[in-house]
Formats: structure tokens, sequence, C-alpha cells
């Protein structure tokens, strides 16, 4: 049986100046999935919250901005199936915990996003992980992992290297709100946790890590013990 590996997409690598990273990932998943059995998670990212903006200005509750947001990260899914292309994925897109398991008995390429209000992708892309008794989880975003300062503040911000998940939470932003959810929830935490699930965080704009990480090559980025 191949390796089954979990890799959660940045909702940010869907805007149209990120194409090129994303048809590379693409690129990257095709070589790689000859041998390991490869599938993905997707969240909703500026799109998402843009409209998460909109519901809050309408009057909408938590629950409904939850709702909103969580259908923008499966047109991002839908995004990613189709460029895939069909006859690899497995489709529909899962969207309850009885469809994803499901789809892990398909031996088809999961892409999905949301599965319910007030549950991050991050905790579905661990969930999923989970049912395919994966240990090792890749998380793709705009930086490089986790840093010592917010990279954004101070681009010389040291990267940390790696790190166990009960330390890692001091550097972790957590925020329960609709479109707030950062890198690895607690619910995400909870689950790394109890199926001794690996988190290995990289940059979406060096597709190349991926490869690295599967091969259990030494990679730029973060890895998270959960421990």
């Amino acid at each position: 049986m191949k390796d089954r590996i979990v890799i959660k997409l940045s909702g940010n690598l869907f805007e149209k100046d990120y194409v090129g990273y994303l048809k590379d990932i693409v690129g990257m998943y095709k070589e790689l999935s000859k041998d390991y059995d490869i599938h993905f998670v997707v969240g909703g990212g500026k799109t998402a919250r843009n409209y998460i903006e909109i519901g809050e200005k309408l009057g909408f509750n938590n629950y409904l901005l939850d709702v909103v947001g969580m259908n923008v990260a499966r047109i991002n899914a839908l995004l990613l199936s189709f460029y895939i292309g069909l006859d690899n994925v497995y489709f529909p897109i899962p969207r309850s915990s009885e469809e994803l398991l499901t789809a892990c008995s398909s031996n088809k390429t999961i892409v999905m996003a949301g599965l319910q209000p007030g549950q991050s992708t991050m905790t579905v892309a661990s969930l999923l992980a989970e049912a395919l008794g994966s240990g090792k989880l890749i998380y793709l975003t705009k930086y490089y992992g986790l840093y010592e300062e917010d990279p954004e503040k101070n681009p010389n911000a040291r990267l940390i290297k790696e790190i166990e998940l009960s330390r890692a939470e001091q550097y972790l932003r957590t925020n329960s709100l609709p479109g707030g959810y950062e890198l690895l929830d607690k619910h995400a935490q909870d689950i790394l946790l109890r199926s001794s699930i690996y988190v290995y965080i990289t940059s979406f704009k060096d597709p190349k890590e991926i490869k690295n990480i599967i091969e259990n090559k030494e990679f730029k980025g973060t890895k998270v013990i959960p421990k």
C-alpha cells in the first residue's frame, strides 16, 4: 500500500496572482502520486473573509458566517478538483463525515474543504489524515512555517525548524470567529495529538519542498511533533 499523505492548502493560494504556484503544486502532485497516495484539504482565504465581512455588515450571526466561508472554500476545492481532473478525484466533494469515509475507500484523490460550521479546514485536514491512517500532514502557507515573530511585521524573524506541539502553542494565534482560524487551532491540535500525526509547514511558493518532506529529506519549514 502506498503511504498516505494529506496536504492542507492555504486559501490564500487561490488568488489570481498565485495561479502559477497552484499549477506547480498540481504538477508535483502528479509526479509524486505514482508512488504516494496524496489528498488535499483547502481553505477559503481572502475571498472567504471578504464574503464574511459582507455578511457581518448584513447582520449575519456567526453560524451563517461560517456557512458562507465554508462554501467559498468548497469552490476552491472544486477549482482544484477540476484542474487535477475528475478521472483522478473523488467527486462530488465530501461534505460530511460519512461522505469523507466513503471517499477514503474509493482509491481516488480526495479534495475537500469544510465539513461543518465552527470547524477550521485545518481540523478537517487533521480528521482526514486520521481517517486515512496517515501520520504526515503537510501544510502549505504563504510563509515557510512557524516563526518566533510575525514575519509580516519582521521579515527577519527566525524560522523555527522543529518544535513539539505542546510548545508551539505560544506561536499559534487561535481565533474561533468565522474567517479567523490561524494555522493550528485547538480542535486540530487535539486530533494531531491523539493520533500522533506530524505536521510539516512550508511555503506554497516552493513546491519542491513537498517532495523533500514526503521523501523524508531536509526541507525549509517547520516540523511539528505531536507531543
